[in-house]
């Protein structure tokens, strides 16, 4: 995306460096277009790029289990500046706790929701 919002925000539940397809779809396909609640519970920034924290519910709006997110930092990336890859938003507790990017914790969580899908490129 150019300089600004992101286009596609999502929460990367499991990541293909990470994981097969054959684990990813053995993972998620049970729970599969079902609508998952989400809640924000901060928001975090530098000058290169901003994330949503957010806690993905266990169960989904249709009663199926949601297995947690691989990811260390759950979180939807907002914002981004154009050389900047969507991923670096990774890095942003670890920069909080160096000093280089902020964090505020919402008073009262954002309740959010998305249908769980398949990444396709």
């Amino acid at each position: 995306c150019p300089n600004g919002i992101v286009q596609d925000p999502h929460v990367t539940m499991a990541h293909y460096s990470e994981f097969s397809q054959r684990e990813m779809k053995s993972t998620f396909t049970p729970v599969l277009d079902n609508t998952i609640p989400i809640h924000s519970t901060s928001f975090f920034w530098n000058e290169d790029i901003a994330a949503l924290g957010v806690e993905v519910a266990t169960t989904s709006k249709e009663g199926v289990e949601v297995p947690p997110s691989a990811n260390n930092f759950v979180h939807i990336t907002v914002w981004k500046r154009e050389s900047i890859r969507a991923s670096d938003s990774n890095k942003l507790p670890n920069l909080v706790e160096e000093g280089r990017a902020s964090k505020i914790v919402f008073y009262q969580p954002l309740s959010l929701e998305g249908k769980l899908t398949f990444w396709n490129n």
